[in-house]
């Protein structure tokens, strides 16, 4: 069995389904809270709007007009170390997609040996098995904020021959977004060395305290991967960027005729509204993001209140992104135990938890852990969270 493999976690939710007719309630799911987390009605509404492009095709090479904006919005915001140009940026339907297109590049190319870092994306573990990618994986741990020793990544990247070094940010599931001067060292590093850093950028969403975006990536040795759309949840239209080297652009956008086809319509009207930075799109856009950045501030800390009341359990430090980890010092994590104990939690609170096997926080020294959902983290779901807490508590 892969080790990310979900079907079991599937078998027990289809069984709890059939036997109580309801659905149970998927404490660690990636939908917000509709009441309180503020979306982008009118920028979502204009791009759904009729359009005969719909009955196009849209590939990813014939996009340059569309580039120049996300180039003009990238540049605008600093995020280089140099001027982003058109030849640098794909648009892709979403971050899946543009990692495996990413690592698809980086085969075709014979850059076939990566470092990573744990936690990490379980679709870039299995994306690398599948492409017969090697990716050597340092490990990070609970009193860290699960933040990777930065020492140990700089004597790996110097020791070692790797092609490419690829780095979550924030870090995945936990939340603590990490430092600039952090992100610079590696960059440096990596430059030196002809490496290739991979930001995955997926779930950047600052609303803590000392969480900074890094304004210095390079356009020639650093793949960026981002979702602004993806940060507002709009999750039925998502769209990405990625921006790098121009030779992986180009087999970006060529891999993907042949992977993905073309890009939907509405997929192509939401980057071009978002990135088009239209008056009226930047003041929604603020007001979203502002509203949510509070929102997801004080959830955190109403989690971290409820979380207090357990000796056993504690909340992971974090800064930044939706999601958050909470872990369970008294769980065992044996898989056959986790196994055993969401399927408890189920039975008796209609709850599923996505543990940190999952998520591949499961090495030596780190607790038995499951992720949040900080935008749905309202007064229901809080009471949730404490029959689930009460239960793992028990065990």
């Amino acid at each position: 069995m892969r080790e990310y493999e979900l079907k079991w976690l599937l078998d027990l939710h289809f069984e709890f389904s059939k036997e109580r007719g309801i659905d149970p309630d998927l404490i660690s799911d990636w939908e917000p809270d509709t009441k309180n987390f503020k979306f982008p009605e009118k920028l979502v509404h204009e791009s759904l709007l009729y359009n005969e492009l719909n009955f196009h095709y849209h590939f990813l090479y014939a996009l340059k007009p569309i580039k120049e904006k996300v180039a003009n919005y990238y540049n605008e915001l600093n995020t280089y170390s140099e001027k982003l140009d058109t030849d640098g940026i794909a648009i892709v339907p979403g971050i899946t997609s543009a990692l495996y297109l990413t690592l698809l590049a980086f085969k075709k190319k014979g850059l076939t040996k990566g470092l990573g870092v744990r936690p990490i994306y379980f679709s870039i573990r299995d994306t690398c098995n599948d492409l017969s990618i090697n990716l050597d994986l340092i490990d990070s741990y609970s009193n860290e904020a699960y933040v990777a020793n930065l020492e140990e990544i700089i004597q790996k990247l110097q020791d070692g021959s790797y092609d490419f070094f690829i780095l979550t940010n924030p870090v995945y599931c936990a939340g603590m977004q990490l430092d600039p001067s952090y992100i610079a060292e590696i960059q440096r590093v990596c430059t030196e060395r002809n490496v290739l850093l991979v930001m995955d950028e997926a779930f950047i969403i600052p609303w803590g305290k000392g969480a900074k975006n890094f304004k210095s990536y390079s356009t020639t040795q650093t793949v960026v991967i981002r979702s602004p759309m993806k940060a507002l949840f709009i999750n039925g239209l998502k769209v990405a960027t990625v921006t790098g080297p121009t030779w992986l652009i180009g087999d970006i956008e060529g891999n993907s005729t042949h992977v993905l086809g073309s890009i939907t319509y509405p997929q192509l009207s939401l980057a071009d509204h978002f990135f088009s930075q239209a008056p009226e799109v930047i003041k929604e856009i603020q007001n979203c993001e502002k509203s949510n950045y509070v929102f997801l501030k004080h959830n955190y800390a109403e989690v971290g209140k409820l979380v207090q009341n357990y000796t056993t359990a504690h909340l992971v430090e974090a800064n930044s992104n939706p999601y958050g980890m909470i872990e369970c010092s008294n769980i065992s994590n044996n898989k056959e135990t986790l196994a055993n104990v969401i399927k408890a939690v189920l039975t008796e609170t209609g709850c599923m938890i996505l543990p940190s096997w999952r998520y591949s926080f499961t090495v030596e020294n780190n607790p038995f852990a499951f992720r949040i959902n900080l935008a749905r983290a309202n007064e229901n779901y809080i009471n949730k969270l404490k029959e689930i807490l009460d239960k793992l508590a028990s065990i």
